[in-house]
């Protein structure tokens, strides 16, 4: 315990300890003064009792603000001691140095074989956009491709129909093959797609349908069966029979001209051939109908139950027309069994044979020329009802023929001729309709003979088409000047699409010919008389050196492209570009 003091010797204060002595005025003892008594006691039993527990403070973020760039940072309680609410402005940072401008590309359109690429410069190839990343003269893009000189920017399916076992596949190329779709993950010809090292599925085949019909538990007699809902395989019980009979439904519309003969009775026509029929209380054996019949679910030029068969025997070349049953059975057209088209808005009923066959020996179709014979061509097979009251079979090199005028019938020789089976006589107005294609080859002469390849869904197509697969061509290549010598490289497609030809020549020698040189080619197709083209062209020296350049075509000349070399020792060229025939 400190020592005792009186108060006036205190000098200083000094900490209470619990055991010191502390002097108190009690109130309520009033026997040494009515406002207290003074006494003494120790800290410690000053103490009062413990207060309740009190409520506990709380801390929350409020608002972020961002402050002027520069300010300081602060933070604001806008709540209470207890129930803080801390705001806080944080100040923007200054303003960044600008940055490197960024490379730019360059166009250079349709990747080409033997040019100069520097990095940045982008191509298109296959629909596939490519951004090349070092500096080199192009090769083979598949090489180059794996070599890491190109890498793709953007691609795209590019779509080659039904998938071919010869042909060459690229990445990114898409096919059909046994109903499902696939596209292609690496460079392959002969690996079918269903092999995984080189394609994927884009979408499987569906699950056949049964082709089942149900119908009700019970049902009316005569009445007359409806489907239950649009699209459905499921009947319902039908409708009855209205007093008018069935020639009073006007949706059973089916026309008959003459009659219905079943071998034993006549029915004189109502108009209503379902009604004629129903009438003879029993099926008919062997209908014959006559007349003409004017069809309304086949859509011009659309084929019911016809199926073209192109053969070749010895060296000749023969083109039918046959009947093709729900199971594929072929067979001669009948009356049993025809073949029904739409020609010039009518449909005709073909009921007998229909064949063409144009023997060896004759350069048909100008196939057998230099630039031609023994490449692989695609022909366009024709319906028309001609004058003379009966269809014929036609075939030809052109897609685009609407009537007899747009062939060329003087001579079978000429590239437009239309190769026409057995008639009775055509007119230049006799309507047209395009229905395939099929693919053959001309040998050259004396012989002239024909060969057809194994047809596939690519090479012999049983609808309507108007364009061809992308063609080979070796066209006659004459040099005014000094010419090139010795030819490394040459590469000659043409494709017909309608009434148009576009053609793409590539040619590369070992040494260079001098300037003021020029080049005529010979062309797959004439060109269109009254009218001049100027086709895309580049010329080089070297593969480091290209000049822009033009190839000429018409007016003049009809069968030839013109490139002239001016300004360069020329030894490749490449046109690309298409004109009307």
């Amino acid at each position: 315990m400190a020592d005792d003091k009186k108060i006036s010797e205190l000098v200083t204060l000094s900490p209470v300890a619990d055991d010191d002595l502390v002097v108190v005025v009690d109130i309520s003892d009033t026997t040494m003064s009515a406002t207290g008594t003074t006494k003494k006691a120790l800290k410690s039993e000053l103490k009062g009792d413990k207060g309740d527990t009190g409520t506990a403070a709380t801390a929350d973020a409020g608002t972020t603000t961002t402050g002027a760039a520069g300010t300081d940072a602060s933070v604001v309680n806008s709540g209470t001691t207890s129930s803080a609410v801390f705001d806080f402005t944080i100040p923007r940072g200054d303003k960044g140095e600008t940055g490197d401008n960024g490379t730019s590309c360059t166009w250079k359109g349709d990747w080409v074989t033997s040019t100069v690429y520097s990095p940045q410069d982008i191509v298109s190839i296959n629909s596939t956009i490519y951004v090349c990343l070092e500096a080199h003269t192009s090769g083979t893009f598949a090489t180059d491709l794996t070599a890491g000189k190109w890498e793709i920017a953007c691609k795209s399916l590019y779509w080659r129909g039904a998938y071919d076992n010869g042909t060459a596949y690229i990445l990114n190329d898409g096919v059909s093959y046994n109903g499902s779709s696939y596209i292609c993950t690496a460079d392959t010809t002969g690996n079918i797609p269903t092999d995984t090292s080189y394609w994927n599925i884009l979408a499987s085949r569906g699950t056949d349908g049964s082709g089942d019909v149900t119908g009700p538990a019970t049902n009316t007699a005569d009445y007359i069966p409806q489907w239950d809902g649009a699209n459905s395989k499921t009947l319902k019980n039908g409708l009855a029979v209205p007093a008018g009979g069935l020639a009073g439904i006007t949706a059973l519309n089916a026309k008959v001209e003459d009659s219905i003969v079943d071998g034993h009775t006549t029915i004189a026509p109502s108009g209503n051939a379902v009604y004629d029929a129903l009438l003879l209380k029993a099926p008919i054996a062997s209908p014959t109908f006559t007349g003409l019949m004017t069809g309304k679910s086949l859509k011009e030029g659309e084929m019911e139950n016809g199926h073209i068969t192109v053969t070749v025997n010895s060296g000749n070349l023969t083109v039918t027309l046959q009947h093709e049953a729900e199971d594929g059975t072929l067979s001669t057209p009948s009356a049993t069994k025809p073949v029904r088209i739409k020609i010039g808005g009518v449909v005709r009923s073909i009921t007998g044979a229909l064949s063409i066959t144009r023997n060896a020996g004759a350069n048909t179709l100008n196939l057998g020329s230099a630039e031609l014979a023994t490449k692989e061509v695609d022909l366009f097979t024709y319906l028309t009802y001609c004058s003379a009251g009966e269809v014929v079979l036609v075939y030809g090199r052109i897609p685009y023929a609407k009537t007899q005028a747009d062939f060329n019938m003087a001579n079978e020789t000429n590239e437009k001729a239309g190769i026409y089976g057995t008639n009775s006589g055509t007119s230049s107005t006799d309507p047209f309709v395009n229905i395939g294609r099929f693919a053959a080859t001309l040998s050259a002469g004396p012989g002239y003979t024909w060969s057809v390849p194994t047809f596939t869904a690519s090479n012999l197509i049983q609808r309507p088409v108007y364009k061809t697969r992308k063609l080979l061509i070796s066209p006659t290549i004459a040099w005014s000047g000094t010419a090139p010598t010795t030819l490394s490289y040459s590469g000659f497609y043409y494709q017909i699409t309608n009434n148009k030809v576009k053609i793409q020549y590539y040619v590369l020698y070992g040494s260079a010919g001098s300037t003021n040189t020029g080049a005529t080619l010979t062309l797959p197709f004439s060109v269109l008389g009254t009218n001049r083209y100027i086709l895309p062209a580049q010329i080089s020296s070297s593969l480091s050196t290209v000049n822009l350049t033009s190839c000429i075509l018409g007016v003049t000349d009809l069968t030839n492209a013109h490139v002239f070399c001016s300004s360069v020792n020329a030894k490749e060229f490449v046109i690309d570009g298409e004109y009307f025939i």
